[in-house]
């Protein structure tokens, strides 16, 4: 668990953390419209699913009597703070689920020096997790691909450089019809950054939002396989797959 920047574990040696075994998966987002007087329902599809709850047990082993207290509220002071947090499923290729501490229960069992404290955490998260894997991609011609297996849309950051004199910086993929455009007077060797995810992009390290055409717009990596239209620019794409919980 990586709670305010910090792995609670390497913080609380003894920590054991475990995800109960009945996750619920996240439930798919309808809206269902009732006509009267007309049999069955109008159902539309939003193509989304809802935050997913999570319940985790944990427990805190005791190896001092005297350190106990000091131990405990530590840690039920770091859980307060209310502040978002990455779990780390270390039994499904170290994916990472976005989430929000939203509640915590304690109960101290046993007697020294078999004394421990058990809690129970509930988040709740980002229905989709990121896959633990970090991908990165050279993209030096349109024939390099591009996949994304997960099972939804990837944030990516892009880093590249420019190979030729242009007026007009174009980070697309045609087949899927996304398309970011850069308005500057580019020269060979310039470096140039887009992160998805934050909706941001620099050119030699400083801010370039100003130069983004108003008629494109930042874009994730999309399902399947991609080509990116790499025409005066070489670089190399970094993701992570998103994947459904449950």
């Amino acid at each position: 668990m990586i709670y305010d920047g910090i792995n609670l574990e390497h913080k609380y040696p003894g920590l054991i953390i475990e995800l109960n075994r009945d996750v619920k998966p996240p439930m798919r987002l309808v809206d269902i419209t009732h006509i009267n007087g007309r049999s069955g329902d109008i159902v539309a599809d939003e193509n989304a699913y809802s935050d997913a709850e999570l319940e985790y047990s944990a427990y805190l082993r005791v190896f001092n009597e005297f350190d106990r207290t000091d131990d405990l509220s530590r840690l039920i002071v770091d859980l307060s703070k209310g502040k978002k947090c990455e779990l780390i499923d270390k039994r499904d290729n170290d994916r990472i689920i976005n989430a929000i501490l939203t509640g915590y229960s304690h109960k101290r069992k046993g007697i020294w020096p078999t004394l421990a404290e058990h809690l129970q955490f509930t988040f709740t998260c980002d229905p989709y997790s990121r896959s633990g894997t970090t991908y990165k991609i050279p993209l030096n011609s349109s024939a390099d691909v591009v996949r994304n297996l997960g099972h939804r849309r990837a944030h990516f950051v892009l880093k590249g450089k420019v190979t030729s004199a242009t007026n007009r910086l174009t980070i697309s993929i045609p087949d899927a019809n996304e398309q970011l455009v850069l308005i500057n007077a580019f020269r060979a060797g310039d470096a140039f950054e887009i992160d998805s995810e934050k909706h941001f992009a620099t050119i030699n390290g400083y801010n370039a939002m100003k130069y983004v055409s108003i008629l494109t717009d930042f874009f994730d990596l999309p399902k399947g396989a991609s080509h990116f239209n790499c025409e005066n620019w070489t670089g190399t794409i970094e993701y992570r797959e998103m994947y459904l919980i449950g």
